[in-house]
């Protein structure tokens, strides 16, 4: 990529929140509800030390080991080649099944209003839009960028502003209703709503002065996504009673509804913009993988692309269980970050600060992937 198309920050920033940014953010409230309560609040700001505990532990890996090839090259500095493929292969393999999924919810979503043509013919378009916006120009897939982050944004806006006129404190008692220990159960839902932001160093060669900007953005897009579902998530259950949500799986469009009863609007509304964050998504890790699968393999972008486009349609088509297959991506893209960050400890000149970043990225993944473990073994047996 010639040096002027070349990302910088706030463009990083914006890939990395298009890529966290997804469906949950929109369907986790009334499960929240129902297992924390209105503490969902501390959850997301644990969950948001956690990670950047997590990203501030690959950073300091990718100082000592720069790389355009991270989930690699991290995991080789200590396991060798071995464990350099192990982790590209969990990673790849990770987002390439999510990236099916999130194709095979968009089309069920556009399906639900434009039934005309079936959901796995909508899954199609959308993977292969996204695959053809990278295919035919980095600048399409840069404007885009914008674009999404503007429809994911200006919904979640909209929602704070309508629940701001019904806002009483008198909603966040009690704060913790299911006890303290709630909180740390949330936090296990929640931190899926953060993956994504190692997006950025797997494309550091797309990115101008990689060495400062790669890092800057991963935390900034961090702090700005957790600050934004911060507020998002503290505006509703500011808004909306607790015995309002009656399920884990109520909409939030019914929530909102439930105050302005008149506006059948927000029901589409909210239901785009769940589509909107996920065609988000695909479109910065369709890039983000393609940079990768082309660095693991040697052949060109393009054709890295158009075999992203292949697998993704082929998961979107055959897998239909969401919710095992998305306990399988956690736990694959977890095993990559831990391989990554286990290299603090093998460094030659062994810091205290390595150490203790080593400690607290690995206790952070370690706890998510014992979630996707409950999750499948809850699943299975």
């Amino acid at each position: 990529m010639q040096p002027n198309n070349k990302m910088r920050l706030p463009l990083a920033v914006i890939v990395a929140m298009n890529a966290m940014i997804g469906a949950s953010v929109f369907t986790l409230p009334a499960a929240l509800s129902i297992l924390v309560g209105p503490a969902a609040i501390a959850s997301y700001a644990l969950v948001v030390l956690l990670v950047i505990a997590i990203a501030l532990a690959l950073i300091r890996v990718n100082a000592k080991y720069p790389s355009s090839f991270p989930v690699y090259t991290h995991a080789a500095a200590w396991g060798g080649s071995i464990a350099g493929a192990m982790s590209s292969f969990c990673y790849i393999a990770g987002l390439t099944v999510a990236l099916g999924l999130l194709a095979r919810i968009a089309g069920v979503c556009i399906h639900t209003y434009l039934p005309a043509v079936s959901a796995p013919l909508w899954m199609l378009s959308s993977t292969w839009l996204f695959v053809g916006c990278n295919l035919f120009g980095a600048a399409i897939a840069q404007v885009l960028q914008y674009i999404l982050i503007a429809l994911t944004l200006l919904p979640m806006l909209l929602i704070i502003i309508l629940c701001a006129r019904y806002f009483s404190f008198a909603n966040y008692v009690p704060f913790a209703p299911y006890g303290i220990k709630s909180i740390l159960l949330a936090s296990q839902a929640v931190i899926f709503g953060f993956f994504g932001f190692e997006v950025i160093p797997a494309m550091s060669g797309q990115v101008h002065d990689a060495r400062k900007t790669v890092p800057r953005a991963m935390v900034l897009a961090i702090i700005v996504t957790g600050l934004v579902y911060i507020l998002f998530i503290g505006s509703i259950f500011g808004a909306v009673p607790l015995h309002v949500f009656t399920s884990a799986q109520m909409p939030l469009s019914q929530a909102v509804l439930s105050l302005y009863p008149m506006h059948h609007w927000l029901g589409f509304v909210i239901d785009w913009a769940v589509i909107v964050t996920v065609w988000g998504t695909m479109l910065s890790m369709i890039m983000a993988i393609a940079s990768l699968f082309s660095e693991l393999t040697g052949i060109s972008s393009k054709k890295s692309l158009i075999l992203l486009g292949c697998a993704i349609s082929a998961v979107g088509l055959i897998f239909s269980n969401i919710e095992t297959l998305f306990a399988l991506v956690a736990l694959c893209i977890t095993i990559s970050y831990t391989m990554s960050i286990m290299a603090l400890f093998f460094m030659t000149a062994r810091k205290k600060s390595n150490i203790a970043l080593g400690v607290i990225g690995c206790s952070a993944t370690l706890l998510v992937m014992y979630c996707a473990l409950e999750k499948l073994f809850t699943i299975l047996f």
